[in-house]
C-alpha cells in the first residue's frame, strides 16, 4: 500500500483549496487548473 505521500499532490493548502472547491460547487469546470493562480495547483 502506498503512504499518503505518494497518492496526494501539492501543498496541504492546494489540496484543502480543491477539495472544498469540488464539494460546494460539483462541476468539472470547477477543476481547471489551468484557470487559477499558481500557488493554488503546486
Amino acid at each position: 500500500m502506498r503512504s499518503t505521500e505518494e497518492r496526494w499532490h501539492g501543498t496541504g493548502r492546494s489540496i484543502v483549496y480543491w477539495v472544498n472547491r469540488g464539494f460546494t460547487k460539483p462541476s468539472p469546470a470547477r477543476c481547471n487548473t489551468w484557470s487559477v493562480a499558481g500557488k493554488l495547483v503546486a
